[in-house]
């Protein structure tokens, strides 16, 4: 009796074993899937945000960097806080020093659509 305890306890061990290496490897595959993707997909990223819109043209030079770290929606976020804070300066400028001219003047930071 005490002789077949033991050899379930081992069977149990074993068998238990295998399925952790089993599961284990599993995961590792379907990690290395997934950061196989990411990277693809970064690289297409990288790609299109390399060709951005001439609805952004405006920007000011050096206000972000090009590269395959940056993604397009990083690039469209960093413009649009860019034109924001530049009408917002507009804005304070007027309520401080109202004047026609400075209702109608064109802004420094446009967004163009072409």
């Amino acid at each position: 009796m005490e002789g077949m305890v033991a050899l379930v306890l081992v069977l149990t061990l074993l068998f238990g074993g295998m399925m952790l290496a089993l599961v284990m490897g599993y995961r590792d595959i379907e990690e290395r899937r997934g950061l196989d993707a990411a990277r693809a997909a970064g690289a297409s990223r990288a790609a299109n945000a390399a060709m951005v819109p001439g609805f952004f043209t405006g920007a000011k030079s050096g206000a972000y960097a090009v590269g395959p770290a940056i993604s397009f929606d990083e690039m469209l976020l960093t413009r649009l806080e860019q034109h924001v804070q530049a009408e917002h300066e507009r804005v304070a400028e007027f309520v401080h020093f109202p004047s026609m001219d400075r209702l109608y003047r064109a802004s420094d930071s446009q967004l163009h659509v072409h």
